[in-house]
C-alpha cells in the first residue's frame, strides 16, 4: 500500500480518543495584534489541560527539583507553529535548537510543543499550492507518533480545537502563556520560585518568518513573551536584542537539517519506510505505510488523498 503526505501531526489511541483539531500558520502570519484576542479569551476559558499535555513538562519539573538550582533567568515554555503536512524531525529539532540557545542564556526550558495548522488555514494554503492538504486530525496524530519518545516536545491541541476560525501565530503564543505562564501549583516546588512568579513564553520560528513577520525588531511585543530564530545552515540573520529576548539559536546539523516534507512525500510515495523512521520516527512511519484497520476507518479520507496522490 502506497502513502503520501505533506505536513502531518496528530495522534490517535486505540481507545479510540480522537485528537482535537489545532493549528499554525506560516503565509499570512504577518500581523500582530496589539491587544489579547477577545476570542483567544474566551476560547481559554474552555481549553481542557489536554490541550496543552503536560506530561513531559511535569517529568521536567521533577528534574529540576531534584536538582535544586535556581536558573540564572528564570523558567521558559517553547512553542513553534506551522502546517506540518507533513511533520518531519526538523520541525521537532528546531525547538531542541532553540532550547540549547535558551540554555546558553541562562534559562531553564519546562516544555515545548509543536502547534499544527488549523485546517481553515491549511487546507486553502494548500489549495494554493496545488498540494494535498491533510486534516488537522490527521497531521496531529502524525505529529503524536513522531514525538512520542522525545523528552521535551509534546504537540499542542489548542489551534486546531478553535471554531469557526484559525488563530495565528500570536494568538497561539498567547494561549499557552495564558495555561501556563502564569504558573500552576506545580511550579510552586521549583528552585527559585516566588509569589508573582512567572514562566516566559518564546516562540521560536525560522529567519524566513522572522524577517517577513518583523520580528526581529521587538520579537512578539508582549510582556512575557520572547523570540527564538533557529536559521537553517547558511541563512543571514538579523540581530539579537537580548533586552526584548530575541535570541538567535545555531542552526541544526547533519541528516536532520536535510528533511523536507517534499522528501517525505516521496519517501511516502515510494513506500520507503527506513526514510520515513528516520525522517519521523518508526511509529509514524508505521502509522503512514501499514496503518491499523481501525486507524485506516478513522482517517479514511487522508489515507485515499495520499493514495490519490501515491497514484500520479
Amino acid at each position: 500500500m502506497i502513502f503520501f503526505v505533506e505536513d502531518l501531526v496528530g495522534s490517535t489511541t486505540p481507545s479510540g480518543q480522537e485528537p482535537v483539531r489545532r493549528g499554525s500558520s506560516s503565509l499570512l502570519c504577518c500581523c500582530l495584534p496589539s491587544e489579547p484576542s477577545e476570542r483567544a479569551s474566551r476560547s481559554m476559558e474552555a481549553v481542557a489541560r489536554d490541550l496543552w499535555p503536560r506530561a513531559k513538562l511535569m517529568e521536567r519539573l521533577v528534574h529540576c527539583m531534584a536538582e535544586g538550582r535556581a536558573p540564572r533567568q528564570g523558567y521558559a515554555l517553547l512553542l513553534t507553529t506551522g502546517g506540518m503536512n507533513p511533520l518531519h524531525r526538523g520541525h521537532v529539532q528546531l525547538l531542541h535548537q532553540a532550547e540549547e540557545c535558551l540554555q546558553k542564556q541562562g534559562f531553564v526550558v519546562l516544555g515545548a510543543w509543536l502547534s499544527p495548522s488549523h485546517d481553515l488555514y491549511l487546507q486553502p494554503k494548500a489549495r494554493h499550492l496545488g498540494t494535498i492538504g491533510l486534516s488537522d486530525k490527521f497531521r496531529l496524530e502524525v505529529a503524536r507518533r513522531a514525538t512520542d519518545s522525545d523528552p521535551l516536545v509534546a504537540v499542542g491541541e489548542w489551534e486546531c480545537a478553535q471554531e469557526d476560525y484559525w488563530p495565528d501565530y500570536p494568538e497561539v503564543t498567547e494561549a499557552l502563556q495564558a495555561e501556563l505562564g502564569g504558573g500552576i501549583q506545580e511550579f510552586e516546588q521549583l528552585p527559585g520560585w516566588s509569589p508573582g512568579s512567572s514562566v516566559t513564553v518564546f516562540y521560536a520560528c525560522g529567519t524566513d518568518h522572522a524577517e517577513k513577520c518583523g520580528l526581529y525588531l521587538r520579537g512578539l511585543g508582549r510582556p512575557g513573551t520572547g523570540l527564538v530564530v533557529v536559521p537553517r545552515l547558511g541563512d543571514a540573520v538579523g540581530k539579537e536584542k537580548p533586552a526584548s529576548l530575541v535570541f538567535v539559536a545555531e542552526p541544526a546539523e547533519g541528516a536532520v537539517a536535510s528533511f523536507s516534507s517534499t522528501k517525505v512525500r516521496k519517501a511516502i510515495a515510494e513506500n520507503d519506510a527506513a526514510y520515513l523512521s528516520e525522517a519521523l520516527s518508526p511509529q509514524g512511519a508505521a502509522f503512514l505505510l501499514k496503518p491499523e484497520s481501525w486507524e485506516q476507518e478513522q482517517f479514511e479520507s487522508d489515507f485515499l488523498k495520499l493514495m490519490n496522490v501515491g497514484a500520479v
